[in-house]
């Protein structure tokens, strides 16, 4: 029989099986920081999977998959380990396989998509005179069925399955805060939750299937929200999907359109497993790790159409293998991505008008930055995080002009 820790590895294998601008400008990288997983007291590193920020950066967050543990430091000049929640402390914690994290509220809430124990984990800050930074356990939310029956059985859930997280993959939350989105593989699902008191959640729906249709989502792992156009965009691996949801007044999501892998200039949309949009919401980054390629779409006319696309060929050969992370600078000129299992960090100019272009690869000065599982940025713009799933390891990497 499998292992869990095996079947993660062999889905996350699964999942992560060029244009022009008048200027391409590098910026200068540097390796700050590196933690490490058992080395000077840092804990929760092991296979880490994904990075989010706090939104005043006072705080890190980032997931381990092996571990089953979510790590929270401090952020400052440098990165200050806080405290581990780890699954065989308190299974309670529900962190099994915790995949993605993102933070919202004040005080400060990090809600925990993890995959093998299908549940949305909440943590907040709590602090005390004696501790300012003290975090501690909300609750889990989980339909609570075992590995064995969500993983091995052949037998239909039926109702069981009503929150829709069975391995819960990717977690976001609106940029208002009023709204958080967890994208199941297994349930093959998108579920929304309402922010409610006391750093809470209260489930609200789940999204299965295009309206009118039994078209399914394609199995989601990658969600994204654009808040001008309340609009929710679901990337589905399997189906080399993306399928977009309209907000309506009363709250209900309504399926709007989808983009699916079905002409030439689509063809690279292979095993969608990241979706960005840049920060004025007119483009969309789609990482694709089955065509090792970046997909760029447009938005024109309220539909969004193909712009571009950037594959290894367009960069020397190397860095997009298992592409699955993307992140911009807060103006959107630049755009960072990287391969799981590739080298480096890619490095992309983008032009007003939308137009991708490659500036650089930066492998650090050992040529030790590989396995890049997820990246962050400051609000500044000044610091990026990579975490690097093989090596157990955290970077904080400082961005000058």
């Amino acid at each position: 029989m499998m292992k869990k820790t095996n079947l993660f590895y062999w889905l996350v294998l699964l999942i992560c099986v060029g244009g022009t601008s008048s200027i391409v400008v590098a910026v200068n990288l540097h390796v700050k920081q590196v933690l490490v997983d058992g080395e000077n007291g840092v804990d929760g590193l092991d296979n880490p999977r994904h990075i989010a920020l706090s939104s005043n950066n006072r705080y890190t967050f980032v997931t381990s998959a092996d571990d089953n543990a979510l790590l929270i430091l401090k952020v400052g000049e440098t990165l200050t380990p806080i405290t581990t929640f780890r699954n065989d402390l308190d299974p309670n914690y529900k962190l099994e396989g915790a995949s993605r994290v993102v933070s919202f509220g004040e005080p400060f809430t990090a809600a925990i998509a993890s995959f093998y124990d299908s549940s949305l984990t909440l943590f907040t800050l709590n602090p005390s005179k004696q501790n300012p930074d003290n975090f501690s356990w909300v609750n889990a939310h989980s339909d609570n069925l075992s590995y064995e029956r969500i993983f091995k059985s052949n037998e239909d859930l039926g109702d069981l399955d009503a929150l829709g997280l069975l391995g819960a993959w990717d977690v976001i939350v609106t940029p208002d805060e009023k709204q958080v989105f967890v994208a199941s593989y297994q349930s093959n699902a998108v579920t929304v939750f309402n922010a409610v008191a006391n750093a809470s959640l209260a489930f609200d729906s789940k999204l299965s299937f295009w309206e009118g249709s039994d078209a399914s989502l394609g199995r989601p792992v990658s969600l994204a929200y654009a808040k001008r156009y309340n609009e929710l965009v679901v990337a589905g691996f399997e189906g080399n999907v993306l399928s977009i949801f309209k907000k309506e007044q009363d709250g209900s999501f309504v399926f709007k359109n989808a983009i699916r892998q079905d002409d030439d200039k689509q063809k690279l949309l292979a095993n969608p497993q990241h979706i960005l949009f840049s920060p004025n919401e007119q483009f969309l980054y789609v990482a694709c790790s089955g065509s090792q390629s970046i997909v760029v779409f447009e938005r024109v006319d309220d539909e969004f159409v193909y712009k571009q696309a950037i594959t290894n060929a367009d960069i020397g050969g190397v860095g997009l293998n298992g592409v699955s992370s993307l992140v911009t600078t807060g103006d959107g000129k630049l755009l960072f991505a990287a391969g799981e299992f590739d080298e480096g960090l890619l490095v992309f100019n983008v032009s007003d008008i939308g137009e991708v272009a490659f500036a650089q690869h930066f492998k650090g000065a050992a040529n030790d930055i590989k396995g890049i599982t997820s990246i962050a940025i400051t609000n500044d713009d000044k610091h990026l995080l990579l975490s690097l799933g093989k090596q157990d390891a955290l970077y904080m990497i400082q961005v000058t002009d």
